[in-house]
């Protein structure tokens, strides 16, 4: 242990250490949290961002700012977790996960904050009136997936757009959460589109007499692939809400395919430092079921209020 570690300790037991063990509110970490960050700050042989800007204390997990200025704040307790956790948080650069797509979307990161507000120009209601409109793009793109991944034609936006449709389709059929990482194929979404997607196909489709046993056997994973797509595009970018996303779309060099392929390890990591980014500096977060979203990070875990 090292010495400036070792002189935290000591100093704070000068101090109220009834205040120091009562674990029922986060506040009561902030003579060790600020101790700690002066060290982190003023002495640079002390390493201490073990998982890239968190510090797990007692199950409560903290994000914390090394750069703070007077515009954020230096810590902040963002999620509870459950006593039972085994919480191996990806580390950033691992080349297991990491790649170009993970630098490009961590490069977007401070222009979604910056442009996330806590009122929206988007009343994310009005689109869930549009139900024909928005389950002909959702068979759309699930027959684009079902014949060729790689030319999926559709914006970030309307990406965007079809998945809080889905994630509200979710809702009201009481099914799993969108942010599972498993799915069941017998529920309504996979039997209401599959339909709707194999009867399109029968009536637009010239060739479909042909091909009827190949759209047969992978519609099911076409609709698993725009159902983690719809997941990943929640994940990136739900926190930050619709106008961050449309302010900088031209600037997210990502295309829907990439978006689609994001790796588990990367989606926790993200989601993650989603809610740190924007917590440290007092943004609302835009997701529909916050402790569902705190489950893609760990299972179990609550989200700080």
């Amino acid at each position: 242990m090292s010495e400036d570690l070792v002189n935290l300790f000591n100093n704070l037991q000068l101090e109220d250490s009834d205040e120091l063990l009562n674990f029922s509110n986060p506040m009561n970490y902030n003579s060790i949290m600020q101790n700690l960050l002066k060290i982190i700050k003023t002495n640079k042989n002390f390493k201490a961002n073990i998982f890239d800007n968190v510090i797990i204390l007692d199950d409560i997990l903290f994000g914390i700012n090394y750069f703070f200025d007077d515009k954020a704040i230096s810590f902040k307790p963002i999620l509870r977790l459950p006593s039972f956790n085994k919480l191996k948080i990806p580390q950033k650069g691992d080349p297991s996960w990491w790649n170009i797509c993970c630098s490009e979307f961590e490069n977007s990161i401070v222009h979604l904050r910056n442009s996330s507000f806590d009122n929206p120009t988007f009343n994310i209601r009005n689109i869930f009136g549009q139900t024909n409109i928005l389950e002909n793009e959702i068979i759309k793109l699930i027959i684009s997936n079902l014949k060729d991944n790689n030319k999926i034609e559709i914006n970030l936006i309307q990406m965007y757009i079809i998945s809080l449709y889905l994630e509200n389709f979710f809702i009201e059929h009481k099914l799993e959460s969108i942010y599972s990482e498993e799915f069941l194929y017998t529920n309504k979404y996979f039997s209401k589109f599959g339909k709707l997607t194999i009867e399109f196909l029968k009536n637009n489709d010239q060739y479909f007499s042909f091909n009827v046993d190949f759209y047969l056997k992978y519609i099911n994973q076409s609709l698993l692939n725009v159902l983690y797509g719809a997941r990943n595009t929640l994940i990136l970018f739900g926190p930050y809400g619709y106008d961050a996303l449309h302010e900088n779309l031209e600037y997210i060099d990502l295309n829907i395919q990439e978006i689609f392929g994001f790796k588990q390890e990367a989606l926790i990591y993200f989601a993650l430092n989603n809610l740190i980014e924007l917590r440290l500096h007092g943004k609302k977060l835009h997701i529909n079921n916050p402790n569902e979203y705190a489950n893609v990070i760990c299972t179990g875990a609550k989200l700080f209020e």
